[in-house]
């Protein structure tokens, strides 16, 4: 469905990597349904030259972008879900929504907080970055 003039672009992705579906993408949208904002997943044939970055419009095949879409109403509310941490789960690799404790995909428990894995990351990165 081509995007309607009343629906705005709040992120992309590429539909696979390595030839495998990017399930964060799924995620995402899952998330802003959760939040009640109406959200689904747009091709680039469906945005339009008007809307597609110039970088995506160019790389296609494989790394073709999807794109979560909203309602122009939603769209402050939409990028305010686009902050929420996903963590991975360390058995089966799979995006694990904020506030879950079990993986959906292996039901394995993960209590790990996100804010704590997002702050000790940032700390890494930054001694990383110092050590160069």
């Amino acid at each position: 469905m081509p995007l309607g003039p009343t629906e705005v672009i709040v992120g992309s992705g590429p539909k696979n990597t390595n030839g495998v579906r990017n399930e964060f993408i799924d995620v995402w949208v899952e998330m802003l349904r959760d939040a009640n904002i109406p959200a689904r997943i747009a091709t680039l044939s469906e945005v339009g030259p008007e809307h597609t970055p110039l970088g995506w419009a160019q790389e296609r095949g494989d790394r073709e972008p999807l794109f979560v879409v909203v309602p122009k109403d939603y769209r402050s509310q939409a990028l305010q879900i686009n902050t929420l941490d996903v963590r991975i789960c360390l058995q089966c690799e799979a995006y694990i929504k904020p506030g879950a404790t079990k993986c959906p995909r292996c039901g394995v428990s993960d209590e790990r907080d996100p804010a704590q894995l997002r702050a000790e990351y940032e700390a890494a990165l930054q001694r990383h970055l110092a050590g160069k």
